[in-house]
Formats: C-alpha cells, structure tokens, sequence
C-alpha cells in the first residue's frame, strides 16, 4: 500500500494539479500510523526526491516531518527536511537539524558530504540576506558558509558542487569579510574543480553546471557558455535549474554581464515550461536577461521555447507599470498603474495607481498611509528617473479591507509614456481541466521590484460571485506564489499577463472557499473585475472630490490571515 502511496506522490509531484498532489501527501500520510514499523527508508526517499526534484518544498517539508514523526531516523531523510525549511526561508533550524547531522558518528561520507553541502547554502542565505544591514550576522554567515563548503572539498575533491560554491562566496565576498589568502585560494580550487570535471570520461548532469560556474570563477567566460550550454541540451530537472539560475543571480551577478546574460536567458526560458517551475528574480536583472536576441538565445543554448522567451520580454514590460508604495519615505507597499476608463468609464483615459487600502486610505484603515504621506516610485522608469517620487493628490474610491480592500490613487503628476497601463484580464482561467498558474510582480519587503514564480498555482475563487455579473460584492482568489510584507497591492497576473486581481493577503490554515470545510495555505487576492463592478454602481463622489463613504461588511478575514 505504502509503495502505490508514494507512487501517487511522485507522479503528482510532476503535474500541474496542485489540489492532486496534496490529496496524494495527505493519503501517504495518513497511511503512515496504519501501516506496521516505520516507514521504509528506500519508500521515504523517493517520496522526497520526487518532490524535491520539481520544487514541490511546502510538501516536501510535510511529507519528510511525517516520517521522521513516525519514527525514520534515516539521514537523508532528516537531510531533506533541513533543506526543505531552507527553501522555505527557515534557515535557523535547519542549521541546527543540519549540524546534528554531521556530528552523528554513524553518518556515511556521503550523507556528511551533502549535509555540509546543505548548511553552507543555509549559511549562504543569511548571508545574502544580512549584507548592508545586519554587517555581524553577514560576517558569521558568511564565514561559516564558506567554512562548510571549503571544508568538504578539502576533504574530498570530488566533492566539485561543494568546492564551487565555495569559490563563489569569495568572489562574492570580495574580501569584504574573507582574507586575501583565502580569496586566492578559493580561485586556485576553481581551476582544479574544471581540471578535476575535464577529465572525466562521462560527466554527469550538475557537472556540466559545476564546469561552468568553475570557469566563471577562473574569468574564462566563452568557455563557461559553451559548459552551460551542454547542461542545458541535457534537460535538467526543475531543482537543478532553478538551483543554478540562484547562484548565477545571487553570487555572481550574472545578469549584469553580457556574459550572464546569454547564459541566464534560455535558462529563465525553461524554467517556465517545467511543474513547478520558478524562483523570484529582479526585475532589472530580467529587463537585462530580454536584451538578448532570439537568436543569440536559440544559438547558445538550443531553441527552448521562443513562446517563454517572448513571454518573458512581455513581463518585464509589465513591471515598468509596477510601482512602490512609500509611507513618509519609508517602502509601504506595491501598486500598479491601470487607465481610469478601464475601472469606470467617467474617470477616462487618465492614468491611476490601484493599491490596497490597508496600504493607502483615507482616513487611514489599520497601519495605512494617507494621501499626504504617501509616495510612488516607480523603479525602472527608463532607469535615468527610478528615484523620482509622485505625491499622490486624491484617492479616486476606496474600499475598506473587509471589501475589496482597495484605494485608486490619482497622482499629483502626469506619468511619463513610458509608463503604460496594465490590461485587466474580462475573466479569471478556468479551473478545469488544468490548474493554471497566476504570477506576481511586487515589492516584497520593500526590496527591488520582483517576479514571483515558484508554487504558483490558482487554487481556487468564489463561483457564485464570478457568475453573477449583477454582484458587486468582493470576488477573493487563492493561489500559491513568493509573498513577503510590501507585497500588498501588487497585481496577480493570469498567464496572457492581464491582471486578474490585486494582492492584498496570506496566511496559514485559511478557510477553503466555495462552502468547502478543510482549511490550507494560500495567498489572497480581490479579483479586479468586482471591483469594477462595485465601481460602476457607486456614484463615485470621490471623482468628483468629495469623500466616499466608508464601505461596511459582515465578511470577516479568514483564520491565519496576514496583510502582505
């Protein structure tokens, strides 16, 4: 039974229904308690590998606690769960899990390998994470990460992942925190990795990757492309990619070069065509990635998809219209630019920025910004005037957070052309037969704008509303994608790039929609169209300059929700 169970899963793993694959988790998992003993270690792994393989880490973290509850002490295992909650931003505990590990005396050099291979990628993320602001915990994540990777190539060579990394980190850390000795050093071993990969008769998959990230180390780029482009003609799975476009964006910088680019771009491509594809990449970095020609991009790497690539291009045009919302300076928010006549037909062809209204609001709804304190940037205005700020003049209409929970900003300045505005999606995809995946482009924590890819999956939307066009009442969507604080009012895009909602929260354990009775993990977001309904039957005297009255609802938040 167990083994038709995991069979199940991993077939799951690789579609696109993600309702499947937590129908197949919770089946598994559900067997563990009947079955008689633990769970077999060879059935927990390939439960694991199958997940981890197409990025499925919010189930992989599920499924390997599972186990590991019902009694498996298999390392693997317990090496799968750490690197779960590293995927998952939880890098604290899977250190502490992670240095257990490799002081467990009965560890084979295998699994010790790829649990220091695992605590220098948590290391790593604090690092990133930490450098420019918190310069102490940089320091000691970025040694430590260092230390842990340099010290299982030391041990054995062929460990060639664990020894590029630890070349990269140095040529991300520049000295900043590691000596000139061990800068020079790290360098040396980049040639030795390549010397080591060259030589093999047979190379495996992450060789190709490793050669190539060697040779970036080492300044021989033509080299590295030719590498990269091996790797890529060997389709490697969704965990591989999105592992290798990480590190090429994060320690390298990869998009910042011509280079990075040619490298970068078909990869990004295939990532899109794979379940579970994705990761969160600045939207500068893909605005660099969509400098490179079609043909440059079938050339180097092979032809990919030219659909991912042109859609791509479509995408970073859609973040020249994302904005950032600011609270006396500080980043508040996200919001995007529609034109009026698209919201309601009296407001015309002006140019407005929808965001929450739990982000802008007047009189100010929970920790919301007024009109006059607040600003919009938009970051890559043409790149010369990304720090020029809008002060907004008048909310338009507003609808409180228990509604549709969103605020229309008139600006006190005509936006430049580069600025377009976003189309809005006349319906949301169908659920069926395929579960269609939504894509957001924000300011998480109020960092650099941002595409969110990874899990992102519509999981579900209010039938009833959607079907009455005489309803005004708000319409929420749930799906699964990257969210942070900043994220609030940032548009949910459809896969044809027309905005389908705007962003507005998320949490654990939220109520099912549709009268259905089980709780999960999802984002939120207020379909647009209801809110055009609503916008439509109201008399709209805040166009006119009057204040709206404030909207009531009886509708409460779902359980475990946050603002985002």
């Amino acid at each position: 039974m167990i083994k038709e169970l995991v069979d199940a899963v991993v077939q799951a793993a690789g579609g696109t229904s993600i309702e499947a694959l937590r129908k197949a988790c919770e089946a598994l998992i559900a067997q563990l308690p009947i079955e008689k003993g633990t769970i077999d270690a060879e059935e927990a792994r390939r439960a694991l590998n199958g997940l981890r393989k197409h990025r499925r880490f919010v189930f992989m973290r599920r499924m390997a606690q599972a186990f590991l509850d019902d009694g498996c002490r298999d390392h693997q295992v317990t090496r799968h769960f750490a690197q779960a909650l590293i995927e998952r931003g939880e890098t604290i505990p899977a250190i502490r899990i992670l240095e257990a590990l490799i002081a467990d005396p009965a560890i084979s050099d295998y699994e010790w390998g790829e649990a220091k291979g695992a605590l220098g990628r948590a290391w790593k993320d604090r690092a990133v994470r930490a450098r420019g602001k918190r310069d102490d915990v940089a320091r000691e994540a970025t040694r430590a990460s260092f230390g842990h990777y340099r010290d299982a190539w030391v041990k054995d060579p062929n460990l060639t992942y664990q020894g590029v990394n630890h070349v990269a980190i140095a040529a991300w850390d520049g000295g900043l925190f590691l000596s000139d000795d061990e800068l020079k050093g790290a360098k040396a071993a980049a040639g030795e990795i390549f010397a080591l990969i060259e030589a093999k008769p047979k190379p495996e998959l992450w060789d190709y990757a490793t050669a190539g990230e060697a040779l970036v180390g080492l300044g021989r780029h033509d080299e590295a492309l030719k590498w990269y482009s091996y790797y890529a003609q060997r389709n490697p799975d969704v965990f591989a990619l999105a592992g290798s476009v990480r590190q090429l964006n994060q320690l390298w910088r990869a998009g910042e070069h011509g280079w990075g680019r040619l490298i970068l771009a078909p990869l990004i491509g295939m990532l899109g065509d794979l379940p579970g594809g994705g990761f969160s990449v600045p939207a500068e970095a893909l605005g660099d990635l969509a400098a490179v020609s079609r043909a440059q991009h079938q050339n180097v790497l092979g032809n990919v998809g030219a659909r991912s690539y042109s859609w791509l291009q479509e995408g970073f045009k859609m973040a020249q219209s994302v904005a950032m919302i600011h609270k006396n300076g500080e980043p508040h928010g996200t919001g995007f630019v529609v034109r009026g006549s698209d919201l309601a037909p009296h407001l015309g062809k002006e140019l407005l920025v929808i965001t929450n209204a739990h982000v802008v609001s007047d009189p100010p709804l929970e920790k919301a910004a007024t009109p006059r304190e607040a600003t919009v940037t938009f970051e890559i205005l043409g790149r010369q005037d990304k720090t020029r700020r809008y002060a907004v003049s008048e909310i338009v209409w507003q609808s409180p957070p228990d509604q549709h929970d969103v605020s229309v900003l008139r600006l006190d300045e005509q936006l430049p052309g580069d600025v377009q505005p976003l189309r809005i999606a006349s319906s949301l995809p169908s659920l069926q037969p395929e579960t269609p995946r939504v894509y957001i482009i924000g300011h998480p924590s109020g960092r650099e704008v941002s595409f969110s890819f990874e899990d992102n999956v519509l999981l579900d939307y209010e039938l009833a509303i959607v079907s009455s066009a005489a309803s005004q009442s708000p319409c929420r969507v749930h799906y699964r994608a990257p969210t942070e604080y900043g994220s609030s009012g940032s548009p949910v895009f459809d896969a044809a790039w027309g905005v389908i909602g705007v962003h507005h929260a998320g949490g654990r354990l939220i109520p099912r929609l549709n009268g259905k009775r089980e709780v999960y993990d999802a984002n939120e977001g207020l379909w647009i169209v209801a809110i055009k309904r609503a916008m439509a039957a109201s008399s709209s005297p805040k166009a006119r300059g009057k204040k709206a009255p404030a909207q009531s609802s009886s509708k409460a938040t779902g359980k475990g929700k946050t603002k985002s």
